[in-house]
């Protein structure tokens, strides 16, 4: 049973009371049902926490940024020219992945060149424990602003949610839904609606991205814009994450996702 598409349904069909339709008689589409239905997006939260300089992380633990653990295998080549972006651990995603998008297991490696907007991707199957820390090739040329941004380690857990709209939409459209609509879906999908300050007394730890659901889009209507909700009906989100000014898209096509093909990544961006 596809329960993303039984949640859709039932907000499709949710009788809404009188406030929220005549929100939308004012022109506030956002709150029609059928609005609220396709723009209903479950998504794995990327929640980074510092890793100090000294501090060593387990292996087969989630990682942002500085050095990956890599398999001590002689075909597991460094993309040149490309920044360790991340290291997931997908057996601990299972909880947000609702349309069991991602394999079950398995560290998931992403690779990102800024310059060039291009991006790649490793599977690794085996045993966690006897990953390897492995530093950078050495940068040719003197450090930049890329460097020092790549350069920040961190540890990553997850957090699995849903959210109704676009990012920046969500919490105004949430706090305007009635409690139960928003209880009814935690109910079938199995997790609850993001809430957006939940980390707001806690500095250690910041949401870096997301995995799956919708990118996030500065702008909807320009040309990008509507390249990427075209390219939303193949391919799956892998990782949206911020730098600068800008959200950049990480997309690997479904049919590769399901065959744990990851040897070509597509890469979107909406630049504020």
């Amino acid at each position: 049973m596809n329960i993303l598409r039984v949640a859709r349904a039932f907000v499709a069909d949710y009788p809404m009371s009188g406030s929220l339709r005549q929100s939308e008689r004012e022109g506030d589409h956002r709150l029609a049902p059928q609005f609220l239905a396709a723009n209903l997006h479950p998504s794995i939260e990327v929640v980074e926490s510092k890793l100090g300089d000294a501090q060593d992380a387990p292996p087969g633990a989630s990682l942002g940024k500085g050095s990956p653990q890599l398999p001590g295998e002689p075909h597991w080549q460094w993309p040149e020219d490309h920044y360790f972006l991340a290291q997931f651990n997908l057996a601990r995603c299972k909880l947000g992945d609702v349309q069991q998008q991602l394999p079950a297991h398995g560290m998931l490696y992403l690779f990102f060149n800024p310059r060039a907007m291009s991006a790649a991707a490793y599977y690794f199957e085996g045993n966690s424990e006897l990953l390897i820390s492995t530093a950078a090739p050495p940068a040719r040329g003197k450090p930049d602003g890329y460097a020092r941004f790549f350069a920040r380690r961190a540890l990553i857990s997850f957090d699995a949610g849903f959210r109704f709209g676009a990012w920046q939409d969500s919490a105004e459209i949430h706090a305007a839904l009635p409690e139960d609509l928003l209880a009814a879906v935690s109910q079938i999908l199995g997790i609850e609606a993001f809430d957006d300050r939940r980390y707001f007394n806690d500095p250690t730890k910041s949401v870096a991205g997301h995995m799956l659901g919708a990118p996030t889009l500065l702008s909807e209507d320009d040309a990008d814009g509507q390249r990427i909700r075209r390219l939303m009906d193949r391919y799956v989100l892998l990782y949206n994450f911020s730098m600068a000014d800008s959200y950049i898209h990480l997309w690997i096509e479904a049919t590769r996702l399901a065959a744990c093909d990851f040897s070509r990544i597509e890469v979107t961006s909406s630049i504020g």
